[in-house]
């Protein structure tokens, strides 16, 4: 009986130190970057740059460009006041210094995930737009500041964290996406000739992977001729870490992967989580989270929700 009643005050306190937690802290997301990147597999993240926004929201979901001497780093931008997500882009230099940060993409619901890539002259972003139930390429009428949308890659469903690349001129989708039958999210590939279609080939292998390391975690990049796709470790909580996966057979009829490495949040003390992940020609970004404190209005908007 005394035993039991330990196991039941210790249950009582872990449940609620946990519920303390959430109703007065948020993770507040920021952004990681570095320039000379000379080996993407074995990267120190200690070394990076840290740029933070506000204690009033968070930035995730990095990737970026580089034009005209500058990067560019398109991230989701998060007001805790919301909690809808709409895209923002960081201006940096070379050194990390933010110059610019502002709003290029708003919608009535929610973004994350922007992928950003120029293709025949014209930039294209790739958000993710989950809860409009589509994967929906935009076009940018004023590159950065302003975008619209071009059309719909796939309606109809529940897809995150999707990213397209070229490869030898065939366009390839990766997308984490609902099965309706099991509810669960699994990453499924897809292959077209042209980019803006809806008429995409389902993978023959998909989903080509169902596992704890299936949620990307970033675009797919290439070191010397090898492919790597980031995957997010969701456990022991969401977002926690990432593993690069070398892409060891990847054509029409096969996929096939392995980990490689694997990134933790363990280079400091006060990060909790590290989930997104790109390179391209020596330049990485990634972000990482840590606890903050509320604002007195936040929690309380935090405590009405969950009455």
């Amino acid at each position: 009986m005394l035993q039991s009643g330990k196991c039941f005050i210790t249950t009582w306190m872990s449940g609620s130190k946990n519920f303390i937690q959430k109703i007065f802290t948020d993770d507040q997301w920021y952004i990681l970057f570095k320039e000379g990147v000379t080996d993407p597999l074995n990267v120190d993240l200690s070394s990076f740059h840290k740029i933070k926004p506000t204690k009033e929201k968070f930035w995730a979901d990095p990737f970026f460009v580089k034009t005209n001497d500058k990067y560019f780093i398109f991230v989701e931008e998060l007001p805790y006041s919301t909690l809808k997500g709409h895209i923002s882009c960081l201006t940096v230099n070379s050194n990390g210094e933010l110059l610019s940060c502002e709003t290029v993409l708003s919608e009535d619901f929610h973004l994350s995930f922007p992928q950003v890539f120029q293709y025949k002259n014209r930039w294209y972003m790739l958000p993710e737009t989950l809860e409009n139930q589509s994967i929906t390429l935009y076009t940018a009428t004023d590159f950065p500041s302003r975008w619209e949308k071009y059309c719909d890659l796939k309606v109809n469903i529940n897809a995150v964290d999707s990213s397209v690349i070229l490869r030898d001129q065939t366009w390839w989708l990766f997308s984490y996406i609902e099965n309706n039958d099991t509810a669960s999210y699994e990453l499924n590939l897809f292959s077209n000739e042209r980019l803006v279609s809806e008429g995409w080939t389902s993978h023959p292998s998909n989903p080509i992977a169902s596992h704890s390391n299936s949620r990307p975690a970033g675009g797919i990049f290439k070191v010397g001729e090898d492919f790597f796709r980031p995957s997010q470790i969701s456990k022991p909580r969401y977002g926690y870490g990432m593993k690069i996966m070398k892409i060891l057979n990847w054509d029409f009829e096969n996929y096939e992967e392995e980990v490689i490495s694997t990134i933790l949040p363990d280079w400091i003390d006060d990060v909790v989580a590290t989930h997104t992940f790109n390179f391209e020609n020596g330049a990485c970004v990634a972000d990482c989270a840590k606890t903050i404190y509320r604002s007195p209005s936040n929690i309380y908007k935090k405590i009405i929700s969950k009455l």
